[in-house]
């Protein structure tokens, strides 16, 4: 990890960015990193030369209390302190973007993790703006997207964890 975008509190604990959308929410620390490309990755197009990516890493974990069915896609968008604009991505192994039923009333620990890739490699953003696309119920959005920023970007090696 090269660094996290939060603050510590005086307890010594991390404070969460997150969203809510009728009692349904997702909450992260996200966090600045390195990726190494695998064989694969590295064929593709978009990596072509490319050993490594560094990214914006939102490891999502959510909360359901709503009795009725409804899909969440996962989607969400970034604004960097540099103006850089990137979309998200999710994980294929994800079980946060999924049809929620009125059986997951009640369900914690969804999770997933949402990417944000940057262009240039040594990239080291101080600011993130993250707007959340809201879950959807019979194809229109419960609520407004949510946008939330988190301005306080802490080096890895000044974090306490």
């Amino acid at each position: 990890m090269i660094g996290a975008y939060t603050e510590e509190g005086q307890d010594g604990d991390y404070s969460f960015l997150s969203a809510s959308f009728d009692n349904f929410s997702v909450r992260t620390i996200p966090t600045l990193v390195e990726i190494d490309l695998n064989e694969e990755a590295k064929e593709m197009e978009q990596f072509s030369g490319k050993d490594t990516v560094r990214a914006i890493v939102l490891a999502i974990e959510s909360e359901n209390d709503n009795d009725y069915n409804f899909s969440y896609e996962g989607k969400a968008t970034a604004v960097t302190d540099t103006s850089e604009e990137l979309a998200g991505f999710t994980s294929p192994d994800s079980t946060l973007a999924k049809e929620y039923t009125e059986e997951d009333y009640g369900d914690y620990g969804e999770y997933g993790y949402i990417y944000f890739l940057l262009d240039d490699i040594s990239a080291e953003p101080k600011e993130l703006e993250v707007t959340f696309d809201a879950p959807e119920k019979d194809g229109e959005p419960i609520s407004e997207p949510q946008t939330v920023k988190q301005a306080n970007y802490i080096p890895g090696q000044d974090m306490d964890i």
